[in-house]
């Protein structure tokens, strides 16, 4: 990565780049890698030739680590057979993954902007675990419950729900993530025993 570093310099030099930018990463001791990310302006004399660079480098090694974090949840959560919903604090869907998609039948589109307790519950649901839900929400509680819920086409299923506030480092409420498996093998083959 240092020569990555050097043909960016070599080239911000050649071609009389003013502004310039790179990251990358060191390998340190113990093969710990560090992300550096170098940020420089090069000054040039009054006939244009490059006299010299003036810059600052700082350490982005948090920054990239958990931009990896990042990258490996939204895989989980983009491809998991679960239905994930994600919502602003107020409980307004952001997001969904084609989980939810499959499962509930609704795309993106037409939920973006509603409270899931708005297109997920029907004339089974039980109102009883709907109140608790609506209340860890507004506790701004983690909670989990099963009970019949429905798809687009008014198709009732078991499903496991599964909420959970998350919060920021000052310990704010950011948004909701609802997670939902789908229980109706199970309860059947509870039946049928």
């Amino acid at each position: 990565d240092s020569i990555v570093f050097l043909n960016s310099s070599k080239n911000a030099l050649k071609y009389k780049t003013r502004n310039w930018s790179i990251t990358h990463r060191l390998i340190g001791d113990m093969n710990k890698v560090i992300w550096l990310e170098w940020n420089g302006e090069l000054y040039v004399d009054k006939k244009g030739n490059p006299e010299y660079f003036i810059g600052t480098a700082s350490d982005v090694t948090t920054k990239k680590e958990y931009e990896r974090e990042v990258r490996k949840l939204a895989l989980v959560a983009k491809n998991t057979v679960n239905a994930v919903i994600i919502t602003d604090k107020l409980g307004n869907v952001e997001w969904v993954n084609e989980g939810f998609e499959t499962l509930l039948g609704y795309s993106l589109d037409e939920v973006r902007g509603y409270n899931p307790l708005e297109f997920i519950n029907g004339k089974e649901t039980n109102t009883e675990t709907i109140k608790q839900f609506e209340f860890a929400i507004e506790q701004k509680k983690s909670f989990r419950a099963e009970f019949f819920n429905y798809n687009k086409k008014g198709q009732k299923y078991w499903v496991e729900l599964n909420l959970h506030p998350v919060f920021d480092n000052a310990g704010n409420l950011e948004r909701f993530i609802f997670i939902q498996n789908d229980l109706s093998r199970y309860k059947e083959q509870e039946e049928e025993m």
